[in-house]
């Protein structure tokens, strides 16, 4: 796992499955969870990049001098995604919730493993724009990704978590 990461990838999916099944009493499609986890992970990236050069200014300003930020999580969880035709996937995460599993919600609680209120207000606030969204919006919104884009035309499909911090990370 990526040192620099806030979660374990399978506490956030215990969370998006669990809010889903808790604001919508169904289960998630299988779509709509990779896109979920793919966008939170890209969201996560551009507010903590947003964060530093916030701080960063403001530190300049009082102080005029760098701020080094580099043992900041830039990363929600340690990815592991493919491109896949629709969306990236993670191939671990659809293998164990896809449609038919029998134990896909039997110990999810949605609840994510932290007292980090603020961490939780942001991810619940994406997702529940994402979760409004239809399956195919997103798919659509992906696909304008370069990251998935580029790495979808080539044989190897695996989108590395550099690939996605450089696309997503706010310059």
């Amino acid at each position: 796992m990526c040192k620099n990461t806030v979660f374990n990838k399978l506490d956030v999916v215990n969370h998006i499955i669990g809010k889903y099944k808790k604001d919508f009493g169904k289960n998630i499609s299988p779509i709509k969870l990779q896109t979920s986890l793919y966008l939170i992970l890209a969201f996560w990236i551009e507010k903590v990049t947003q964060d530093r050069i916030d701080k960063s200014e403001r530190q300049e300003e009082y102080f005029d001098r760098d701020m080094n930020f580099a043992d900041e999580p830039v990363l929600l969880f340690n990815s592991n995604f493919e491109a896949w035709k629709y969306c990236p996937v993670d191939s671990e995460i659809y293998a164990k919730y896809k449609y038919g599993k029998d134990d896909v919600d039997k110990t999810l609680t949605g609840e994510m493993i932290t007292d980090n209120k603020n961490i939780i207000n942001f991810l619940d606030g994406k997702l529940y724009q994402i979760f409004n969204t239809n399956d195919f919006v997103l798919v659509d919104i992906i696909h304008e990704s370069k990251c998935w884009e580029e790495t979808y035309k080539k044989l190897n499909n695996k989108i590395t978590n550099v690939a996605i911090i450089n696309e997503y990370a706010i310059k």
